[in-house]
C-alpha cells in the first residue's frame, strides 16, 4: 500500500503491477460468494460494484471482485 501522501495522482492509485493489466482486468466479469449466495457481475458493471473497505483508519481503499473467486471457500475451508 502506498503512503497516503504518495497517492498524488487523479486516480489516487499506485500500481503495484502492470498498469495496463490493472485497467484490462476491470473489463472482466466476476463471480463471488456474498452471504452464502453466488453473485455474478458482468464486466461492464464491475466498477459500479466497488465497495469501500475498512482496513485501517489512515487508509481509504475500495475493493472490487476479480474474476471467479467462488471456489475459494472450499479450498480454504471457509463457510
Amino acid at each position: 500500500l502506498p503512503a497516503p501522501e504518495s497517492s498524488n495522482n487523479p486516480l489516487g492509485y499506485k500500481f503495484s503491477w502492470s498498469s495496463r493489466g490493472v485497467l484490462l482486468a476491470l473489463r472482466n466479469s466476476a463471480k463471488f460468494l456474498e452471504n452464502g449466495q453466488v453473485v455474478e457481475v458482468n464486466g461492464p458493471e464491475l466498477m459500479r460494484s466497488v465497495k469501500p473497505i475498512s482496513i485501517y483508519p489512515a487508509f481509504s481503499v475500495v475493493g472490487y471482485a476479480n474474476r471467479d473467486s467462488s471456489f475459494y471457500n472450499k479450498r480454504y475451508n471457509m463457510p
